[in-house]
């Protein structure tokens, strides 16, 4: 026999003595809270490169390759109501883009299509209403692969870009652009890049599935500085059975 815990009991006694569930349903995963996704736009683009930032002033900055040819936009209050659908040419000859923003100051980075060890970048200070012009930034070991870039203040920025299965981390320092580095990692192939500031850098690598890892890169005193943390696994999508999602979880 099994003794009843004292809320039963004090059911027991109450004057309905009828049981009920009380079921609590919260919009949230892990305590975070969910985010409602609203579709704004619905273009007829060509699936291609692409890269989004937001500078202070709250404008939505785009970026995206179609045939070698690298657009821009820029919505100075994206809303339900605004328009999506106007793109200008912003350069050719390119097969890659990457964005990044820090208060009014917008970096655009573009592979070139023709020279593809080539990276150029195109800085504006106005919160992308107008650009520098495009420069030479980079001259890679080899074809680039991906581009990501974040920005830490008006001095400081960091550009990671793939060459194979080499990420390669170049750093804004002082207001100045230093060499380019190879992280200290390594996965079989990398087929995405992203990167934030305080964050964790996301590389989707491949193998028998696609998968995701997480590394740090050091700014402050948590690690030496600019050093690469381990990878660590975050998730993979299985390349066989494409509905199936694993997740592999890291406690430290």
């Amino acid at each position: 026999m099994r003794t009843l815990p004292a809320a039963l009991l004090a059911a027991q006694k109450s004057a309905s003595a009828l049981p009920y569930l009380k079921v609590e349903i919260a919009d949230k995963v892990a305590g975070i809270r969910r985010l409602n996704w609203q579709r704004l736009y619905t273009g007829s683009e060509t699936d291609n490169f692409h890269a989004a930032a937001m500078p202070a002033d709250g404008s939505l900055i785009r970026c995206r390759i179609d045939a070698n040819t690298l657009y821009r936009q820029r919505v100075t209050s994206p809303g339900p109501g605004s328009s999506f659908s106007a793109w200008t040419s912003f350069r050719t000859s390119s097969n890659n883009c990457a964005l990044a923003a820090w208060g009014a100051l917008v970096y655009a980075f573009a592979v070139d299509s023709t020279t593809t060890t080539a990276i150029y970048i195109n800085p504006s200070s106005d919160n992308g209403a107008t650009w520098s012009g495009w420069s030479l930034l980079q001259t890679a070991a080899g074809a680039v692969g991906y581009l990501a870039a974040a920005i830490k203040d008006t001095n400081t920025a960091l550009l990671l870009y793939s060459v194979g299965a080499t990420v390669y981390s170049k750093k804004r320092s002082g207001g100045a652009w230093g060499t380019a580095t190879a992280w200290t990692n390594s996965v079989a192939s990398v087929t995405g890049l992203a990167c934030l500031y305080s964050q964790r850098v996301t590389s989707p690598g491949s193998g028998s599935s696609f998968s995701a890892w997480t590394s740090f890169r050091a700014s402050s005193n948590n690690c030496a500085l600019a050093a690469w943390g381990a990878l660590v696994y975050a998730f993979a999508v299985d390349s066989t059975t494409t509905t199936a999602i694993y997740i592999n979880t890291s406690s430290d």
